[in-house]
């Protein structure tokens, strides 16, 4: 009976650290995407699909309103 319940143990630490890692890209995901639009210009997330790009990135569109 102890082998049974100690094979089932390894579940909750899984199960722990998956809610976890799911939180904190539930979180931190629109605060990077927020970042990363704030660094392109405005064509460049108006358009479908997206085109994003590290060449267009500039700290200067993050004033450009």
């Amino acid at each position: 009976m102890t082998s049974t319940i100690a094979n089932r143990a390894w579940w909750r630490p899984t199960l722990f650290y998956l809610v976890v890692l799911f939180f904190l890209l539930w979180t931190v995901g629109p605060v990077v995407w927020i970042a990363t639009m704030s660094l392109q210009p405005e064509i460049n997330y108006v358009t479908v699909p997206p085109t994003l790009s590290f060449e267009d990135v500039s700290l200067r569109w993050y004033g450009v309103m």
